[in-house]
């Protein structure tokens, strides 16, 4: 029985991106070396800004700015189940998936959705008054606009708003206290943020 890391690294090893992205209109272009082919954007559209990469099991829109992994792609993209995407993904790697497997990775998914969430959150923050301080600190330190925003940072100054925003997003407390976002000092101590990713570029963590 074999969990999705297992299901990507075979698919990868037999460049199945290829196959996947294969109705993808565009001129397939190559960038970062090779590693990352470019076509057109099956949510806005836009020519030449959906990247997948060669190595990971991972795409993004340079455009709209969705992103995610071969399993919201087929999701949000496709139109599967989640469990239809992952038992598509198992047989076209020619292996079963567990139960367990089944469980965890949704889990583990559903966590990376909400930290996404919250830096999308925190990142709006930098840009207003309260998030000045951070802004500032970073500007002293010798990061201009353009490395503070491709680095994706943000401002983590209110808590019960971060709360209130994930609610609404249609997280409940239970995961929001799992996630670890409400970690002690977070938001008050410590309130520069950025994520902690993956090998397949998902959220694992929020480090302050």
């Amino acid at each position: 029985m074999a969990d999705i890391q297992e299901i990507y690294s075979i698919l990868l090893s037999r460049n199945y991106q290829e196959e996947l992205f294969s109705d993808l209109p565009g001129k397939r272009k190559r960038e970062k070396g090779g590693r990352e082919t470019l076509v057109d954007c099956p949510i806005c559209n836009k020519a030449d800004h959906f990247s997948y990469s060669r190595d990971k099991p991972v795409w993004r829109c340079w455009s709209c700015g969705n992103s995610g992994s071969w399993i919201s792609y087929l999701t949000e993209v496709k139109r599967q189940t989640f469990l239809q995407a992952l038992l598509y993904l198992a047989s076209k790697a020619g292996v079963d998936v567990s139960p367990k497997a089944q469980a965890t990775y949704k889990a583990y998914t559903r966590k990376a959705d909400l930290l996404e969430e919250a830096q999308a959150y925190f990142q709006k923050e930098l840009d207003k008054k309260e998030g000045e301080p951070v802004f500032n600190y970073l500007t002293e330190r010798g990061y201009s606009a353009e490395d503070i925003y491709g680095m994706e940072l943000g401002a983590y100054t209110d808590r019960k708003g971060l709360q209130d925003h994930l609610r609404q997003k249609g997280f409940t407390d239970q995961e929001i206290r799992d996630s670890g976002v409400l970690t002690p000092d977070f938001g008050e101590i410590y309130q520069l943020t950025m994520l902690w990713r993956d090998s397949a570029d998902r959220a694992m963590g929020l480090a302050c």
